[in-house]
């Protein structure tokens, strides 16, 4: 486990914190209750389930230093919540040892009272400089110790690399370092932030997973967040810096200085806030799906013409290794042209899993139909082949099972099958959120001269296969290949989605600095989205086909500019699509 160590010199009296903010702090007292309670703060904080009276013991009263009365909780309602300890060694130095906040009392700036406490207990003892160690995986330790004075010590010869990733990671610039007898080494400078895009999250529960990924590759800091709920900011702490900005009102967020948005909020109120964005000036990075109307998708396009912002849709699918490798493969052009696709996501799931993340009938997903969650499927699709649906049937398959299984849920049917007609006249077969069978992304190209596909059951393989009459000279007629990581992978590997996440806003970012246009950009977004919305149209009406119009083309948009069907609820409540083909009946359907 990788530890970094700091030291921060005491200059002048540090004095103890007057005001907790509710919250009070006392010394250990001795008793058996006290060590219970140092037990199950660091239990679930720090040390794990060894924690107990005999881990207090050993750690606390037999440390170089001990004192009782520096042994230090913070407490609530008279129950301790947190702890630190502050040893006074035979050097005169002092060492900050055991911090630990309980899971249920973080994120309410206790870090920081913490270190008050032990740098007042240690000044007041005659201290003159104070150390400590840390996982360097508690990044919001690290960041409250560096906020308390403490500087990174280069205690061994790969300190300096690991400190830079750190703080260039994390937006800090221009630390002094030193060694481990407090001696003044040199300055780490990162890569400045002016050198950086300012990002801003909206939404941050799924927004974190996608704002850790951005930061990670050092093309941009998290200048700005957002979320109507505060108890989301502990989420994206690991991802923010000193002067993060935070906000409840999206207005005020887009008015802050951002250089790009990510949009992480309910998956059907995507359109609204990026069409502001772009209006702005903001690039934008939406989360799928772009839009959940027509007449949505061609007021993103005509805003984003009017912009000087990209739009980009924010599929990590289409940056899987597997389907980059396949891209690679496909454009050497020894398969021939793309003539039949597939493309599957396939995520069922338990009833009492799938409630937590619907918590009612009401809710976005409660309402999707089984078609709506496509991109997954079809993005990738589009990758590699380069080609874009330019037409779509669908069916979707209702079980009765699932209906009694989830009989207060609007949303009986476990797929929609679309066969979509591809810009170069091919067909793909590509599924929605399908909650049937094994979980797992598969796709296939069948073309002219062979396949080539996924592997099933291995995320990280790609099989090439030609007909045996037209093997290229020097190839095999099966091959396999690893798709690995194509860069970063150290980095790529701490983001989820095989790497996609990272793939994916680094792509985006790098268009954004390098003024390229991203692949996936608002045209293919609301292709994508008009997919959805007509091939589930096509479902309610038996499978007949409907036209995707060109987006690009302002007379073959403009047709469905006043297009506002939607199976989610306007502001009224009211819907004017049903949801699921089992509700077909009650509704009178007219396209």
């Amino acid at each position: 486990m990788s530890q970094l160590k700091l030291y921060k010199t005491l200059t002048e009296p540090c004095e103890f914190p007057t005001d907790l903010g509710g919250f009070e702090y006392r010394s250990y007292n001795g008793s058996v209750e006290d060590r219970a309670a140092w037990a199950e703060i660091c239990k679930n904080g720090l040390v794990g389930d060894d924690a107990d009276d005999t881990r207090f013991i050993d750690v606390i009263e037999g440390a170089d230093g001990y004192k009782p009365e520096n042994v230090f909780f913070i407490t609530e309602n008279g129950n301790p919540v947190a702890t630190i300890t502050a040893l006074v060694q035979e050097n005169g130095r002092g060492w900050v040892h055991m911090v630990s906040v309980h899971k249920d009392s973080r994120g309410k700036g206790l870090g920081a009272y913490l270190n008050q406490i032990a740098l007042a207990a240690l000044s007041k003892a005659g201290c003159t400089y104070v150390g400590l160690t840390t996982d360097e995986f508690r990044v919001p330790a690290v960041k409250s110790y560096l906020r308390a004075g403490f500087r990174p010590v280069l205690y061994e010869e790969d300190m300096e690399a690991r400190w830079l990733f750190w703080l260039n990671r994390y937006g800090y610039m221009n630390i002094d370092c030193y060694d481990n007898d407090n001696n003044f080494v040199k300055n780490l400078c990162t890569v400045e932030k002016k050198d950086k895009l300012k990002v801003g999250v909206f939404g941050l529960r799924r927004g974190t997973a996608i704002a850790e990924p951005a930061v990670l590759s050092e093309k941009g800091y998290i200048y700005a967040v957002c979320d109507c709920d505060e108890t989301t900011y502990e989420l994206v702490e690991k991802c923010t810096c000193e002067d993060t900005k935070y906000f409840k009102e999206f207005d005020e967020f887009i008015e802050s200085g951002l250089d790009v948005v990510i949009l992480a909020n309910y998956f059907h109120e995507h359109a609204k806030f990026a069409i502001k964005a772009l209006e702005k000036g903001i690039h934008v990075y939406s989360e799928t799906l772009p839009a959940v109307t027509l007449a949505d998708c061609v007021k993103l396009c005509r805003a984003a013409e009017k912009s000087k912002a990209k739009y980009m849709i924010a599929e990590n699918c289409a940056y899987f290794g597997t389907v980059r490798k396949m891209e690679e493969i496909y454009k050497n052009k020894t398969l021939g042209g793309a003539v039949y696709c597939e493309g599957e996501y396939v995520h069922p799931m338990p009833h009492d899993g799938y409630k937590v993340i619907t918590p009612d009938a009401k809710h976005w997903r409660a309402l999707m139909p089984s078609g709506y969650y496509s991109t997954h499927a079809l993005a990738p699709i589009m990758q590699i082949t380069g080609e874009v649906p330019v037409a779509v049937n669908a069916l979707s398959i209702y079980s009765d099972e699932v209906r009694i299984e989830r009989e207060e849920e609007p949303t009986k049917d476990v797929a929609s099958i679309m066969l979509c007609t591809m810009s170069n006249g091919s067909i793909a077969r590509v599924t929605g959120w399908s909650k049937f069978g094994g979980h797992g992304l598969w796709y296939r190209m069948n073309c002219g001269k062979g396949s080539l596909e996924s592997v099933r059951g291995d995320d990280y393989k790609v099989r090439l296969f030609y007909n045996d009459w037209e093997i290229p000279e020097g190839m095999e007629q099966e091959t396999f290949y690893d798709a690995e990581y194509p860069f970063d992978k150290d980095r790529a590997s701490q983001s989820g989605h095989f790497g996609g996440d990272y793939y994916a806003i680094y792509d985006f970012l790098d268009c954004v600095q390098n003024d390229r246009e991203p692949f996936l950009d608002v045209y293919k977004s609301a292709a994508m989205t008009a997919t959805a919305i007509f091939g589930w149209r096509s479902s309610l009406n038996d499978g007949i086909q409907y036209r995707i119009p060109d987006f690009k083309n302002e007379a073959e948009r403009a047709v469905y500019e006043n297009d506002t069907w939607s199976p989610f609820p306007d502001e009224n409540g009211e819907t004017n699509f049903p949801c699921t083909k089992y509700q077909l009946g009650d509704y009178n359907i007219e396209f």
